[in-house]
């Protein structure tokens, strides 16, 4: 399986609200797209192994702009989850509920709406023959499934990561720091081993 990431940074001081150190003196958001051409993913099944999805969107699926502008905005700012006091202490049913309120206050507080908007507009390459880059407007509305929530393999305030399940791969988002980090710690390996039980 080929990866393709794809990496987006912005000017120190430009960033509103930066909460931690990495954001303020290198803010970047970064998309990793997975191929997956044998294999078609499916909404419901975005349970990847090590990863604990606080917001999920089935059903009448409601991942729209806005709901991308609030996470963008999120990670490019710096915020983390804490694993210890948002989930290990409690019931699974009452850290989703802790997260959730902390995404909701999110909503309140959009720092930075332009950049995300920039983001919005600016490509993200996927593999195909030759590689292309397809808008991440266009992701979002070409998604078939999307979860918010944090890869378990890293210790500690963890940032919050994007999946979003396409009909051609899955494209995971958050982040330049996040989604590094996430590497660092297998989340290829983890998308890997989705893939070859989809395919089965």
């Amino acid at each position: 399986m080929r990866v393709i990431t794809t990496e987006m940074y912005f000017e120190p001081g430009q960033i509103h609200g930066a909460t931690k150190k990495t954001s303020k003196i290198n803010p970047g958001f970064a998309a990793a797209f997975f191929g997956a051409p044998d294999v078609e993913p499916v909404r419901s099944d975005l349970d990847f192994e090590g990863v604990q999805l606080f917001r999920t969107f089935e059903g009448e699926f409601d991942f729209n702009e806005d709901e991308f502008a609030i996470f963008s905005d999120t990670v490019l700012r710096g915020k983390t989850f804490t694993l210890f006091d948002n989930m290990a202490v409690y019931p699974k049913q009452t850290a989703e509920g802790e997260i959730a309120s902390i995404y909701q206050l999110e909503r309140r507080n959009l720092y930075n709406r332009q950049f995300s908007n920039f983001i919005l507009d600016s490509d993200i390459v996927y593999e195909s023959s030759p590689p292309k880059g397809i808008q991440v407007r266009q992701i979002i509305k070409s998604a078939t499934g999307a979860g918010i929530g944090l890869y378990l393999g890293i210790n500690g305030p963890s940032e919050p990561l994007l999946f979003v399940s396409v009909p051609f791969g899955v494209i995971l988002m958050g982040s330049a720091f996040g989604v590094a980090k996430a590497f660092e710690k297998g989340i290829n390996r983890v998308v890997e081993r989705k893939f070859k039980k989809w395919s089965k």
